[in-house]
């Protein structure tokens, strides 16, 4: 098999890729003794001759490591998936309470974990004011349960002095 590109009026240039399947399988031959070499030199590909290590062997430890690494980067993947739906439903939440024209929210703290359960946390003024954080929240697309951690200040107390 052989390749042509032009090489600017000098004709073309051809490259014999004959005896290597196609200029592909080359490269990938190539990049796999390169990282194969990179990762702890010849032996660790091709098998340590000092420690009776058949090539069998270290092709399947290099097949496991690549599995390994491929579970990892699922794991993390999913991880970060995660975070972004958690703070996108936090700022939904956010949005919906700081945004309301008869709620007090100054002091109302959201968190969001396991992509569905919105934390409320903090000091509102009353009793209204907690149940209104409560069902906006609620009321939020995305939003499976609701913990309500909000305080409200007891009234305060008037002491006379004897």
């Amino acid at each position: 098999m052989a390749a042509t590109h032009g090489t600017g009026g000098e004709g073309p240039t051809v490259h014999n890729f004959e005896g290597y399947g196609s200029p592909n399988a080359f490269h990938a031959s190539a990049v796999v003794a390169l990282v194969a070499a990179a990762l702890g030199g010849g032996w660790w590909f091709w098998g340590d001759p000092a420690r009776n290590d058949p090539p069998q062997d270290s092709v399947s430890k290099l097949a496991q490591g690549v599995k390994d690494a491929s579970n990892t980067l699922k794991a993390q993947f999913v991880e970060a998936r995660t975070s972004a739906k958690n703070l996108g439903l936090q700022q939904q939440v956010g949005a919906r309470i700081h945004n309301d024209k008869v709620l007090d929210a100054g002091r109302i703290e959201i968190e969001v974990e396991d992509e569905s359960t919105a934390i409320l946390d903090g000091i509102v003024p009353d009793r209204a004011a907690k149940e209104r954080a409560v069902e906006l929240t609620r009321d939020t697309r995305g939003v499976q349960r609701v913990v309500d951690r909000l305080a409200v200040p007891p009234p305060p107390r008037i002491i006379s002095a004897p």
